[in-house]
């Protein structure tokens, strides 16, 4: 598993700069996984790529690539003790104090955001 972060000052320069780069993350793992699932012409030249999918999804689930805070808890608090246990940080941070400056610039992005588009 992977974490991308986003400068602080960044984030704050740009509001919409986190709410673009997860909607590109998304759409890149949509179109990845429906190629995967494609069984009339494999992507790879994998044997068993199409049953190691399959595979997979029984073992983890269709959203095995799952993204954002809600959805992977347990991956940012590990990430979180081996960035404290390492020395990176002076105490063990919580992935909600890590993430609350950075959800109230994306909430007011996707509000002005929906507003912009007549949704809201």
């Amino acid at each position: 598993m992977h974490v991308i972060g986003i400068r602080r000052n960044l984030a704050e320069q740009h509001p919409w700069l986190a709410v673009s780069v997860l909607k590109a993350f998304e759409e890149a793992r949509r179109l990845a996984m429906d190629e995967l699932a494609q069984i009339g012409h494999l992507y790879v030249s994998l044997p068993w790529s199409v049953a190691e999918r399959d595979r997979t999804v029984a073992l983890m689930g269709e959203d095995y690539w799952s993204y954002g805070v809600e959805a992977n808890p347990h991956v940012l608090e590990e990430f979180l003790r081996y960035h404290h246990e390492q020395g990176l940080s002076k105490r063990k941070l919580t992935p909600e104090e890590l993430f609350r400056r950075l959800r109230s610039i994306c909430l007011r992005f996707r509000t002005s955001e929906r507003s912009l588009l007549g949704r809201g």
